[in-house]
């Protein structure tokens, strides 16, 4: 299996949409932000593509809502095989920002280090950005993002409660976060 990692495009929303409609509802509920509903879907992922290619230029303009999104493709398959993306929040000193992070794997492609291809690229590409610390929130059950998180030299600074939209159930997160 040939596994790449490349920004976002245009031509990714659909299959991007694919891949999270198909995961299962447990699985949606452990990518933060809470999961997007089928309506909200479309507009949010074209807007983090359109968002990633034109990064340069929003994020002079409108630096809270610029995104920079990356696609792990299977090359064989022509399949998404996962996706991640940093959204950029602000300002952490003159011209040095933070992120917030999000990564998910496709259900079949797990356990092939997609994960870990992934997170390589993104802390490569917010280094890139001038991004000084990249954020996040995992539930606390997600192990297995917990121990990737911490490969790649998260730690965790604190605890959380976050009432999910769509099953209006509380759930316990850890912030995370790094320092570039």
């Amino acid at each position: 299996m040939e596994i790449k990692v490349r920004k976002m495009k245009l031509r990714d929303i659909f299959s991007f949409s694919t891949l999270y409609l198909s995961l299962p509802e447990e699985d949606k509920k452990l990518f933060h932000p809470f999961p997007l509903q089928k309506w909200k879907l479309l507009p949010v992922i074209t807007y983090i593509a359109l968002s990633s290619m034109f990064n340069k230029y929003l994020r002079k303009i409108i630096p809270k809502f610029t995104f920079l999104a990356l696609i792990a493709e299977d090359i064989e398959n022509k399949k998404i095989a996962g996706f991640a993306y940093l959204h950029i929040k602000g300002k952490y000193s003159p011209n040095k920002y933070t992120a917030n992070l999000g990564i998910v794997v496709s259900k079949e492609y797990r356990g092939h280090h997609i994960g870990s291809l992934l997170m390589k690229r993104l802390i490569k590409t917010a280094k890139e950005n001038e991004i000084k610390k990249i954020e996040l929130d995992v539930l606390t059950q997600n192990t297995p993002a917990i121990n990737l998180y911490k490969k790649y030299g998260f730690v965790i600074e604190g605890e959380i409660k976050t009432k999910c939209p769509v099953d209006k159930k509380t759930y316990r997160s850890y912030k995370m976060g790094l320092e570039l």
